[in-house]
């Protein structure tokens, strides 16, 4: 039983096991084959019939995982718009790099990185920080 101010025995702070962090790492390449799925499916029915408000969610969708990519390669994202004004042939091309992009990186990630710390500067020039799961997990939620 937890006294006061002790945390349940479930509860406790534990750091991840080598396992565990292998279970995130295979359940984050399955997220990320989602959201590649998904996004085909999405540009599949707009090629039917395209609206304004729909192409423009897609591109900020699309224009985010970018923003997030090049961060998560360590690089400035600051001349890289979140909410780029693209047509569906420019969302199509824009999910044609992504998506290639992305598996390569979580290809080259082990099980030790997803706790690591990326340093990385936000659109508006702060500078910020997250964990790396954190920040993938973020990506692969972003269009629900």
């Amino acid at each position: 039983m937890a006294g006061p101010g002790r945390r349940p025995p479930i509860l406790a702070a534990r750091p991840p096991s080598h396992s565990h962090r292998a279970a995130m790492l295979d359940h984050l390449r399955r997220q990320f084959a989602h959201m590649r799925w998904a996004d085909q499916q999405v540009l599949a029915r707009l090629s039917q019939g395209a609206d304004a408000d729909s192409l423009r969610l897609l591109a900020h969708i699309l224009g985010a995982t970018k923003v997030w990519l090049t961060r998560l390669d360590g690089r400035d994202s600051r001349a890289l718009e979140v909410w780029p004004s693209l047509d569906l042939a420019g969302c199509e091309e824009l999910a044609n790099e992504i998506h290639p992009w992305s598996e390569r990186y979580l290809d080259g990630l082990d099980e030790e990185s997803l706790g690591q710390t990326i340093d990385y500067t936000k659109q508006a020039g702060e500078p910020s920080s997250g964990r790396r799961i954190d920040i993938l997990a973020h990506m692969t939620t972003h269009g629900v």
